[in-house]
């Protein structure tokens, strides 16, 4: 984060856009906040591309005004649904399913009878009852608790698409045999300490950015 926001800083985003951030609007708290609620919240860019598309790059939208950024963009970010964004994950008990936008044209030619393939925009679908008063939840997709805590910030018990890593050396794959004498081991202590220091120094210039634009 501290090494995105130097980026930023020094490509002159404060005096490029100062009616946007003004001086002493960005701090390290809100930079930190800002992050978060983003990657907590942004869904995959397949959720506004039409129904069949691989990526941004393939997407012809209705209406080109609305689809200005690169298509590189929107593949590496993805979007943003208002209230969408805001149900809590349900791998079996989630009530809406969220559907891309089918759209016929020359190029696509759909004919069905089911109400899910006919035109229409990208919806939110909710597929079962749900009594008044209750909460709302979505399917997020397989992932593990790994990834489930590192971008949402919980884990689940009985995680079906949960996985463990495992690792082990070269000398752990081949028994007692000795370690080859030019063999380096990756990430050894040294690199270790090294990669802590420089990642220590990026934290700290980028704390020293945001001083200056205080």
């Amino acid at each position: 984060l501290a090494s995105e926001f130097i980026s930023l800083v020094d490509a002159g985003i404060l005096h490029r856009f100062p009616s946007v951030f003004p001086r002493g609007l960005i701090t390290w708290e809100r930079w930190i906040w800002a992050a978060s609620v983003f990657t907590s919240r942004v869904l995959p860019a397949s959720c506004y591309l039409n129904k069949g598309d691989d990526s941004a790059a393939s997407h012809k939208p209705s209406n080109p005004e609305l689809f200005q950024s690169n298509s590189d963009v929107w593949d590496e970010l993805g979007v943003m649904v208002p209230f969408l964004d805001m149900l809590n994950h349900e791998v079996d008990a989630h009530q809406v399913t969220w559907q891309p936008a089918v759209v016929n044209s020359s190029d696509v030619k759909i004919e069905s009878d089911l109400e899910s393939e006919k035109e229409h925009d990208p919806r939110a679908i909710c597929h079962k009852r749900v009594k008044k008063g209750s909460e709302l939840y979505c399917n997020y997709g397989p992932k593990s608790n790994h990834s489930l805590i590192l971008q949402y910030g919980f884990g689940l018990i009985n995680n079906s698409a949960d996985e463990v890593k495992v690792g082990w050396g070269l000398g752990d794959a081949v028994g007692n045999m000795d370690t080859p004498g030019d063999y380096k081991i990756p990430f050894g202590e040294d690199e270790k300490v090294d990669k802590v220091e420089n990642k220590k120094e990026i934290e700290d210039e980028g704390k020293e950015k945001i001083r200056e634009t205080d």
